[in-house]
């Protein structure tokens, strides 16, 4: 009878050590969770996430409008094919360029909000030209990151965002050239210091909702760790239409990134662009994803964006999910 007792006890106390390991995991997730979420409706209030989450929805079609060398006729011209969801509208970093006075932006603003389409608010996140004050070490200073994301948050309100990007590519005069060119190899040192600023940052004040590049192929850059200040990253390594490089990404993105052209091949890569055919012909690459994120070739995008129309008043396009293929509505 007494080992009977003993028995019982010990599967009382597995029981109970069980139970205080499942509960504390779940207090975790729900911490985690309430972080990205917080991050997601600091634009929006009334959006829980971003769009197409859940996955009957289709996925987000994102247009990228760069203000700095596209004109509001190619926003337009885009956006008038009806396959455009959402547009990000992209802005230098914010030392650099004040949108305020800039009538283009306030136009191609307007222009998006009166088409329906969900609006994307970008910025880069390190400083491209006004540089006396900024430092390659900016990479480890997670109060840097913080300024920055929430000030982006700001703008976001500002101009009547849905949503924010941030852009983590480094151009320019930017310091942080050092780690991101390849300039100095990134040490596993500088690699675990980094992954606890980013995660720092995430756990004070949550994600944005897009992020980019999401990632690099190169498995000690940074642009792997810098992926992780978004809820949606947004692959570059897929822009090129060569299914082997696609292959070869090892990291986890959710928004497929394509370069669009008007030519296949114009002798500035060893890869071929996307024509717009090829990207909705083949969009077994990014079905399954949560978005497909539209890039025109610098200073094309009037061209793509005419080829966009072309394309949607001839052929219908289809999503391919796992065992199944069904027609993707216009949106």
């Amino acid at each position: 009878m007494k080992i009977q007792s003993l028995f019982r006890k010990c599967i009382r106390i597995g029981l109970l050590s069980w139970l205080i390991v499942v509960v504390s995991i779940v207090l975790v997730a729900l911490k985690a969770c309430s972080a990205d979420e917080n991050g997601a409706r600091e634009i929006n209030p009334n959006a829980k996430t971003v769009d197409a989450v859940d996955p009957n929805k289709t996925p987000m079609i994102i247009w990228y409008h760069n203000v700095h060398r596209d004109n509001v006729v190619a926003l337009k011209t885009a956006l008038s094919s009806k396959l455009i969801s959402h547009v990000m509208i992209k802005c230098m970093h914010r030392k650099d360029f004040d949108y305020r006075s800039k009538n283009d932006v306030l136009k191609a603003i307007e222009i998006v909000k009166k088409s329906g389409a969900k609006l994307i608010w970008s910025r880069t996140l390190w400083v491209l030209y006004d540089v006396k004050d900024s430092s390659a070490e900016d990479i480890f200073d997670p109060d840097y990151y913080i300024r920055e994301l929430q000030i982006l948050r700001r703008e976001g309100k500002e101009v009547g965002a849905d949503f924010v990007a941030i852009d983590t590519e480094t151009y320019a005069n930017t310091p942080v050239h050092k780690y991101w060119r390849g300039r100095k190899k990134v040490s596993l040192e500088e690699q675990e210091r980094l992954r606890r600023v980013i995660s720092e940052v995430v756990g004070k004040i949550g994600k944005v909702e897009f992020v980019y590049p999401g990632g690099y192929i190169r498995r000690e850059h940074p642009a792997n760790t810098l992926g992780r200040l978004g809820k949606y990253r947004i692959a570059t390594d897929t822009y090129w239409f060569d299914d082997k490089r696609i292959k070869s990404i090892q990291y986890g993105y959710e928004i497929f990134g394509a370069y669009i052209n008007t030519v296949r091949d114009d002798g500035k890569w060893r890869w071929p662009y996307f024509l717009v055919s090829n990207i909705f012909e083949r969009s077994d690459l990014w079905s399954g994803k949560k978005g497909l994120f539209l890039y025109p070739r610098e200073h094309k995008a009037l061209a793509v964006a005419r080829e966009l129309v072309a394309y949607s008043k001839q052929h219908p396009f289809k999503t391919h999910e796992p065992g199944q293929s069904s027609t993707l509505k216009k949106q």
